[in-house]
Formats: C-alpha cells, sequence, structure tokens
C-alpha cells in the first residue's frame, strides 16, 4: 500500500542509484526521470523519458493505476506486486515491483522501484513482517474503487445514502459520525447519512465544526478547508466540508465511536481515519454538485413558465401534505378553485399578451395575500387553485371574500376592473379525497361563473352522477369527451 507521507527526493538521488533500477512517473502515467538500472532490468537501452507506464511495464502498470495510486491509502509501506516483464529481446523476466508517492522539487510523483532476482527474496522477507498487509491493501484499494465508481453514476439523494451507507463504516474504522447535506428551502442542515451507531442527530445541537459552516458571513476561503486540521483539533471531531463553487454541499463529520469512556482522554481520530475522511469528502464534491442540479432540474420542470408557481403536477404532492399534516393535528382542510372571469374574451378582444400580462399580475396578487401554509397552484388556462390548511369552507369562503374584494380595489383606478369566480369545498363536507375535493370546488366554480360570476359559492353536498365538464376537469382527465363521471 502507498505510504501517507511522501518520501522526499532530489533528482540525483534517482539518478545515481545503483543496484535499485528507479523511474519517477506523473500522476499521468508518464516517465519524467529514470536511471540506467531501471532500463537495464526492463529491457529497454533506449531512453524511457515522456513514455508511459503502459508502454514501459505492459501488463503491469496502467495509467489509470497511476492516478488510481495519487491517492494515499494510509500505510506504512510501499505497495510491492510481482510483475512478468516483456523484454525488447523477447525474453520475460520476472521482477518484484513497488510503487509509493515522493516528492521531487516539490511535484508530486510515484516512484517506481524495480528489484531484480536477488533483491526479491530480502523484499518478501520484509513484507512478510506484516502479515495480511499485502490483502488490507487490496481490500482498501478495491474499495476506494468500488466507492468511486458507485459515487459517479449516483442521481439521487436515496442512491447515496445507499452507498455511502455500505462503504464509510468500512473506510472509516472505530468511528461515528454522519454527512450533513445543505437543505436549500431551508438553508440549514440536514442528516443525510450516519454510520459507527451515530446517535439520532435531528433533536440534538449540530456539532460545533457542522454548525460553523452555516455562518453566511464568512467568507468562502474560511469555510474551504483544504489542509487535514492539526490533531489538537480532534477531540471534538472532525468536519470535512463539501464545497463547489464557492457555496458550500454539505459536511462529512467523524468522532471516534465509543466516547463514553473519555477519562482516558484518548478520543482523538488516527491520523490514518483523518485523512480518509477528507479524501472521501473530496470524491464527494462531484457526485453531489450533480445530484444537486439533478434536483433543481426536477423542480423547474414542476413549475409554472408564465407565472413561476407550482403546476398542477405538484397538485397531488401538495395536498397529500397538507391532509398529512391535517391528519396529524386533527385539523380540517378546505380548498378553492378561482377563475378569471371573462378571461377568454379579453384574449380575443386584447390579443395573447394581455391575457398573460393579466395572469402574471393574479398570479403574484394571490401569492401576496396568502397566509403561511397555504399553498397556490396554477392548474392551467385561468384557474388556479389554493389550499387552506385547518379551515372549513366557510372560513375559506370568508377569506376569499377578503381577498377578492382588495384584487377589485387594486385593479379598478384604469383597468375597467377584472373580477374572479371561486369555489370552496372542505374536507369534513366533501370527502378527504384528493379529487373529492377537487370536483366540489369544480362545481362550486361553475355555479359562481353561472351565477355571473365575481363571487364565492361554497359546493353543495357530492352528487356523483353529475360532473360539470369544466376545461381544468378535462385537463386533470377526470371528464373525457361526453363521458359522465362514474
Amino acid at each position: 500500500m502507498i505510504a501517507e507521507t511522501p518520501l522526499t527526493l532530489s533528482l540525483a538521488d534517482v539518478m545515481s542509484a545503483g543496484k535499485d533500477g528507479l523511474a519517477l512517473v506523473d500522476q499521468t502515467g508518464v516517465v519524467r526521470q529514470a536511471n540506467a538500472r531501471f532500463g537495464e532490468l526492463v529491457g529497454e537501452a533506449a531512453s524511457l523519458v515522456g513514455r508511459t507506464a503502459e508502454e514501459v511495464l505492459p501488463g503491469v502498470l496502467t495509467s489509470a493505476q497511476c492516478l488510481e495510486w495519487s491517492y494515499p491509502l494510509a500505510n506504512d509501506v510501499p505497495s510491492f506486486q510481482r510483475a512478468l516483464v516483456q523484454r525488447t529481446d523477447g525474453s520475460e523476466r520476472a521482477l518484484l515491483l513497488s510503487v509509493m508517492p515522493v516528492s521531487v522539487e516539490a511535484d508530486r510523483l510515484l516512484l517506481l522501484r524495480v528489484m531484480d532476482d536477488s533483491q526479491q527474496h530480502a523484499a518478501m522477507v520484509e513484507l512478510s513482517k506484516t502479515p495480511g498487509r499485502a490483502e488490507a491493501e487490496l481490500a482498501d484499494r478495491l474499495q476506494y474503487q468500488a466507492l468511486t465508481v458507485l459515487l459517479q453514476h449516483l442521481r439521487s439523494r436515496h442512491e447515496l445514502r445507499f452507498v455511502l451507507g455500505l462503504h464509510l463504516e468500512r473506510l472509516l474504522p472505530h468511528t461515528r459520525g454522519a454527512l450533513f447535506l445543505i437543505d436549500t428551502e431551508t438553508s440549514g442542515f440536514v442528516t443525510a447519512v450516519r454510520w459507527g451507531g451515530a446517535p439520532d442527530l435531528e433533536d440534538a445541537p449540530l456539532p460545533a465544526c457542522v454548525a460553523q459552516h452555516l455562518d453566511t458571513t464568512a467568507p468562502p476561503a474560511a469555510l474551504l478547508t483544504t489542509r487535514i486540521p492539526p490533531p489538537t483539533h480532534s477531540e471534538q471531531g472532525i468536519c470535512a466540508p463539501i464545497i463547489a463553487d464557492g457555496a458550500i454541499l454539505g459536511v462529512l463529520f467523524a468522532e471516534r465511536a465509543g466516547l463514553g469512556d473519555v477519562r482516558s482522554g484518548d478520543t482523538a481520530l488516527s491520523e490514518q481515519v483523518r485523512r480518509r475522511l477528507f479524501d472521501v469528502a473530496d470524491r464527494l464534491t462531484l457526485p453531489l454538485t450533480v445530484v444537486h442540479l439533478r434536483e433543481r432540474l426536477q423542480q423547474t420542470r414542476h413549475v409554472d413558465a408564465l407565472t413561476g408557481l407550482p403546476d398542477r403536477t405538484q397538485l397531488d404532492r401538495v395536498l397529500a401534505h397538507t391532509f398529512r399534516d391535517a391528519a396529524t393535528e386533527d385539523a380540517g382542510v378546505a380548498l378553492a378553485v378561482v377563475g378569471l372571469d371573462q378571461f377568454s374574451m379579453l384574449n380575443r378582444s386584447a390579443g395573447f399578451d394581455a391575457g398573460d400580462h393579466l395572469l402574471r399580475s393574479f398570479a403574484r396578487f394571490l401569492q401576496g395575500h396568502l397566509q403561511p401554509r397555504e399553498a397556490l397552484v396554477r392548474l392551467g388556462g385561468d384557474e388556479f387553485v389554493i389550499v387552506f390548511p385547518g379551515m372549513d369552507a366557510e372560513g375559506a369562503r370568508a377569506r376569499i371574500e377578503v381577498v377578492h374584494a382588495r384584487w377589485l380595489y387594486e385593479t379598478a383606478v384604469g383597468t375597467g376592473g377584472h373580477t374572479f369566480s371561486t369555489g370552496v369545498a372542505d374536507a369534513t363536507t366533501h370527502g378527504a379525497a384528493a379529487r373529492d375535493l377537487l370536483r366540489a370546488a369544480a362545481r362550486g366554480l361553475a355555479d359562481a361563473k353561472a351565477a355571473g360570476g365575481a363571487r364565492t359559492v361554497v359546493a353543495g353536498p357530492p352528487v356523483p352522477s353529475v360532473v360539470p365538464k369544466t376545461s381544468y376537469l378535462k385537463e386533470l382527465g377526470v371528464v373525457r369527451g361526453s363521458d359522465s363521471h362514474r
């Protein structure tokens, strides 16, 4: 396995090595320097500089491996592997290859070391002193590889929880912690993943190093932690922020598991775990950015382009959420279907631009007069739905009457006034199913318009055999053609 702390060498060290075949390779797999012994052992007389490790050691080392090994996997011995090298003269030679990160003149490179038969025995004896280390190295490397591949294909936060749940406890042993992600609606943190028996943190205060990342007054540079904090800070746990384009997406938090016995004072995370925590956070940045963009795109798909309101595809979600809260609180739910009067006549006489302008103005007006927890959805055309949690039909009717009077006052001067009609229903009278409530409010709207408009009508008791065939019900698929309701 690759050592955590890079070995510092000079070019002279590499070029002057006698028995060892040494070569320096960058993270893309291109040979930067190689001594004569390296060329001799791999059977290459010509200069190796500028060639790829894949060409020099075919079937043994790939460019992808060089890139993978640029991530330290926290161990104190280099990675050993047996290599059967095909030489240019057609012969094969068994060598032992080791790979470890080094720092050469401020560049981070990989040092390849090949050993002949006499050196192989000594190297294998050294390796045998740490039984199981080679197996552990391979397991860790496969774990990182699997995590990276799965993260590249994430599509949702649900998949993120599944993937990290499989890997974090293994990659961060003897720890417990959580991944906190920013909730775009509340601008606060929500717990996405927990591991290691972490307690339920929903009702507990956020760890101090997590909470500090909610300080929006701090410049992004102050939150962007690119270095692993010194061990003196680890008693309170470690936070690795996940930041993209100056915006924080989340924080990965870990602390020592089994903190019940703190009298010993041994609560610090190991250096290996601390480095892995930041490595995993780095690997999460791009996948979380992609998931965030997917979520924003999904939200945009359900927003009405003209008014900016949730469209009718969101109505079921809004009603389901409202009914769930009502059941918990033992409260009522009322619903109003609102339609502008003579809207089609306005489109014909003044044009569609005038109609669009009126719809946008009307939507902004309704939004501005909503109370907390009330919801507004555009069904289509000139029709809107307002959901009133905790109200009955009469309470909703009174609210609509006040809103209607305000609308007439604000639009009367210079416009000739545009009125609207409303049908109101509630769950107690007309049924707790969303479609039953919509049908009832639709009947109320039809009655209000039939009576001349500019009024609010509370729907009567449900009449299953008669359903008004209004435009929005056709759009909702409740009425099809001339079929009656069944």
